[in-house]
């Protein structure tokens, strides 16, 4: 077949009625088949050379086809035997044997290697396409576990071919295959503990965020304990769905005069929920679409909030709300139930839970967070603000079932309906006479592609495995008002509940109209949310705590009519005297206390650092500098430049309790990007930057913060009112010397001034910066030290320069250390071209003769600046393997 009917046909198939569908599956089958059989017998070099031509061409079309979420047909899986064979045979299976089989099988069907460059070459980015090409549907029981174990070694796969130091060519293009198509949704269904798999993801991500210089870490400055606790609640949009109406629920009731409450919407809709949450909320911000993630977090963070909520999914795509997650932007992040599993961010802090879902004693190793468990459960929803009529109405006779028949009803997506759960619903129905079932799992949510039909044959074929009338199973679609589908249940006997993801909101509709509800508890939150609501009604006689009991309740409620009754009675009049699961008051309650708990964490955790020994706070510096060094910790790596300024000055001189406005001195300003910080702040600032090519950045910034900021043109030296050569370069690059960087514009005669006779403002001085290429220590040694000690002195040091060899920034951090001043010394190396920090060191440098970075000096008898270090660097581990860790 040539290509272009190849196309033509698929193009048919996917936009066809299932009836045509059909029709055309047996065409594309052979052509599979045909593909598939060619590959299987062809060397490296032919399968190579197939791959980039027309047969290339068709396995792409092939695979868009979405063949491989059907059953295979017994023709193909004869070839699929083949493929097996040969891979045995081979044991290292051949490029051509490799594309067959991606051709006829689901990756979690095959082997997979550790690492992409034991592929060969031209495979790599093809392979990494397939694997992230997750099912969309189980056809078997089992199969859901077997690909939780494929994903988990996928992870393992990516996360050691891209953090390893073992390059190749196409890591780039690999990365970029992961960040945009990576589907972790089929990844929930099934009890295992998926943290490491979820941590390696997060590592992955902020691995790539970092090495393009995104400022994902953030410190937060100490705050009083007797203001308001600052809230923020971070959400996609507001848009009437289930994961609204639990935000909602969590800002209704929360006691405003104990909080601050800023909700922050990724897309604003306009909407009467975005109001009434306008009314409920302190204040209301929408992301700008045009702003970057930094940006955002940037937005967020200016607000300085002590708690936020994530309150969007996270853990399922790699969307622009999940990127942004990684980014620390508060205190304390709390994640919740929005995110059916662990995030494995550094950023993220605390789980929230509760008693009720994660009932498990060993429950915090399905966590990267640090697991919070409220009282109770915390499953709510503000449905009392879903004030939509019913328009429709659906009746047993228009279902044609019988009157006299027993219904049962679930209102899982098609998602979350396993094999394993149709096949206990077969079992139920076998068991109960004159049963019927129906199912509205097809929710508008569900891609236009997803394999409908397939999903209704497995049915099918179970249902008659059982000896069961499919003609007793009825689908509807998705009613257009919560009150329709409580119309629909208003015909039905029992609702019987998906596992081992188990209904959350979907749960609250059986309960509200009084209907018996069969759930099956798990192991994970994820599989106990719907235990959990039962459990706060005190229904616990209805929940399974296996597949078996599961049956047996099901089926009682078909053939116990006297029980049935008196479980919906007591479920009705429960919940006509108080629906918890609406109850907001009840919810703002427990977050409060919930978020004054995490908070008081937090602070306690920053004052007890301050009340450590000098020497105590240093040894912790070094032993945790060992560990992320030792762990290749990628935000230590970050920690370079202004990356130093931005984390650990700016926080420190914030948690400072110094009075009066604060002034810096900053030798070789180049543009002011190391300034603008501490200006913004309140701080005033003298500026020396003798390159007149920067004059025109500078100016703008000048004039910014008039009365605030102040332009010296001299040179910063050791010697007072003198003509001094100036080596001009390209900007940022001029100094005292020629640079070895950059090529020489013109020479310049420029004087000079000690910083001495500089006239500081209220006589103080906080922070002297000094960047002067090369003639830092000249700088610094205008300036004397006793007059008007500063806080913190930052230079930059360079060995290519030879007043800053190795020997003399040894004399200097001990002329220094005898004037008062500790040292820590950050040395830089050059890693793919980025600069990266190499190793810390404290009052003492390495020994590389070209070495180059950057000492802060601090006052000896200073605790807070070592105590901020330490904060700064746990935060670079998330906060559960530090809570471990001690």
């Amino acid at each position: 077949m040539e290509l272009t009917q190849l196309e033509s046909l698929v193009s048919s198939y996917q936009q066809g009625s299932p009836d045509a569908m059909r029709k055309i599956e047996p065409q594309l089958s052979g052509q599979r088949i045909r593909l598939a059989e060619m590959f299987l017998n062809a060397s490296d070099t032919e399968a190579q050379q197939m791959y980039h031509s027309e047969p290339g061409k068709a396995y792409a079309v092939l695979r868009r086809a979405g063949l491989h979420n059907l059953l295979r047909s017994p023709e193909e899986q004869r070839t699929a035997d083949k493929l097996l064979h040969k891979w045995q045979e081979l044991k290292v299976p051949s490029a051509g044997v490799l594309l067959g089989s991606m051709l006829m099988f689901q990756a979690y069907e095959l082997p997979i290697p550790t690492h992409f460059s034991h592929l060969l070459p031209w495979m790599r980015t093809a392979y990494a396409q397939y694997l992230m090409n997750a099912p969309a549907l189980f056809h078997q029981i089992g199969e859901a576990e077997r690909f939780a174990d494929f994903w988990m070694n996928a992870m393992n796969l990516f996360h050691q071919s891209l953090l390893s130091e073992e390059s190749f060519p196409e890591a780039s293009e690999i990365a970029d295959i992961f960040m945009q198509q990576s589907d972790f949704t089929q990844f929930y269904f099934n009890e295992k503990v998926l943290s490491r798999a979820y941590r390696q993801r997060a590592e992955i991500m902020e691995f790539l965020a970092l090495k393009q210089k995104m400022p994902l870490a953030n410190l937060s400055p100490l705050r009083g304990s007797s203001e308001k606790i600052r809230v923020g609640i971070l959400a996609a949009s507001l848009t009437p769905n289930p994961e609204t109406f639990l935000l909602i629920s969590y800002i209704d009731k929360l006691p405003k005069e104990y909080c601050d409450i800023t909700l922050y919407c990724l897309r604003q809709n306009g909407n009467i929920l975005e109001d009434y949450c306008r009314s409920r909320a302190d204040k209301f911000v929408v992301l700008s679409e045009d702003a970057d993630n930094a940006q955002k977090a940037q937005t967020i963070r200016a607000d300085d909030p002590d708690v936020l909520i994530i309150g969007m999914n996270i853990t399922n795509r790699l969307n622009s709300g999940t990127k942004l997650a990684m980014f620390r932007m508060a205190r304390t992040h709390i994640v919740v139930e929005n995110s059916p599993v662990t995030t494995g961010f550094t950023s993220s802090d605390y789980y929230l839970s509760s008693w009720f879902n994660d009932t498990e004693f060993l429950a915090q190793e399905q966590y990267s967070e640090r697991l919070y468990r409220v009282p109770g459960m915390i499953g709510y929803y503000a449905y009392h603000l879903d004030t939509e009529s019913k328009t429709t109405t659906i009746t047993r006779s228009s279902l044609k079932i019988p009157q006299n028949a027993v219904v049962y009803f679930s209102g899982a997506k098609i998602f979350k309906i396993l094999p394993e759960v149709s096949d206990l619903w077969a079992k139920i129905l076998s068991r109960v006479p004159n049963s019927f079932l129906i199912l509205m799992p097809f929710h508008p949510d569900i891609p236009a592609s997803y394999p409908i039909r397939p999903f209704i044959k497995r049915i099918n074929t179970q249902m008659s495995g059982a000896g069961v009338d499919f003609n007793r199973i009825r689908f509807l679609k998705l009613m257009p008002t919560r009150a329709d589908i409580h119309g629909v249940m208003e015909n039905c006997d029992a609702y019987l509940d998906s596992f081992p993801y188990s209904g959350a909101c979907s749960l609250t509709d059986p309960l509200t109209v009084g209907l018996p509800t069969i759930v099956r508890s798990g192991k994970t939150l994820r599989g106990n949310i719907a235990a959990g609501m039962l459990r706060a009604i005190g229904m616990e006689e209805t929940i399974a705590a296996n597949s078996e009991e599961y049956v047996e309740k099901a089926v009682k409620l078909g053939t116990d009519p006297a029980w049935r009754d008196s479980i919906r009675h007591r479920t009705k009049t429960f919940m006509s005297r108080h629906n918890p699961f609406s109850d907001t008051a009840s919810c703002g309650i427990k977050l409060l206390a919930a978020f004054r708990d995490v908070n008081d964490v937090w602070r306690r955790e920053a004052l007890h650092l301050m009340s450590l020994t000098i020497p105590e706070l240093k040894a912790r510096i070094q032993t945790i500098l060992t560990q992320l060094f030792q762990q290749k910790n990628p935000y230590i790596q970050n920690l370079v430049g202004n990356e130093i300024i931005r984390l650990l000055l700016i926080p420190y001189f914030h948690s400072s309790d110094d009075q009066g406005i604060r002034h810096l001195i900053d030798v070789g300003a180049y543009h002011g990007h190391s300034a603008e910080p501490f200006l913004n702040a309140g701080w005033s600032a003298d500026l020396f930057e003798p390159d007149p090519a920067c004059e025109a950045k500078l100016n703008p910034l000048i004039e910014r913060y008039a009365g605030k900021a102040r332009l010296f043109k001299q040179i910063a030296s050791h010697e007072a009112e003198n003509m001094l050569i100036f080596y001009q370069s390209d900007p940022g690059f001029s100094s005292l010397e020629p640079s070895p960087y950059t090529k020489l514009q013109q020479v310049l005669f420029v004087r000079s001034v000690r910083l001495n006779e500089v006239v500081l403002p209220n006589g103080r001085l906080d922070l002297l910066h000094i960047d002067a290429q090369g003639s830092d220590f000249q700088a610094l040694s205008g300036y004397d030290l006793k007059n008007a000690p500063p806080k913190c002195i930052m230079l930059h040091f360079d060995g290519k320069f030879p007043a800053q060899s190795v020997e003399k920034i040894e004399a200097s951090i001990a002329d220094m250390k005898r004037q008062g001043y500790d040292a820590i010394v950050f040395e830089y190396g050059d890693k793919g071209g980025e600069q990266r920090l190499a190793g810390i060191s404290i009052n003492g440098i390495s020994k590389q003769p070209d070495t180059k970075g950057a000492i802060l000096f601090y006052q000896h008898e200073d605790a807070v600046l070592p105590a901020t270090f330490v904060r700064l660097l746990e935060s670079f581990v998330p906060l559960q393997a530090r809570t471990q860790a001690h």
